[in-house]
């Protein structure tokens, strides 16, 4: 499988996830409330411990067929994602869970990859 948003070489850290392949990849290390802003294809969130409330925000200018996931080492009880998602967005976040969304230009919205 082929990214047409990066390039695939070897200084750019590559994850694949359910059979989807990401590339650049962004570490947050939240406190609770905080807010986070996806930029690149994938997002380890690695709090402390477990925080009560996080946010995070989808891409604002997204290409058609982008591919942006995360996953945290640790519980997030209340989640708030931002953006037009496609189903029911998770409220909460377990350890090591990752969710993957797609975006789709046609409908401006990112579905579940």
């Amino acid at each position: 499988m082929t990214n047409s948003y990066y390039p695939l070489n070897s200084n750019v850290p590559q994850l694949t996830v359910g059979g989807l392949l990401f590339t650049a990849s962004d570490y947050f290390t939240p406190l609770t409330s905080a807010s986070i802003t996806l930029v690149n294809n994938f997002s380890f969130i690695n709090p402390a411990g477990t925080i009560a409330a996080l946010t995070i925000v989808l891409p604002a200018n997204p290409l058609n067929n982008q591919v942006c996931g995360f996953c945290s080492s640790q519980i997030v009880s209340a989640l708030t994602l931002t953006g037009t998602v496609v189903g029911t967005a998770p409220t909460a976040l377990a350890v090591g869970t990752a969710y993957k969304y797609r975006y789709n230009s046609t409908t401006s919205s990112w579905w579940p990859a």
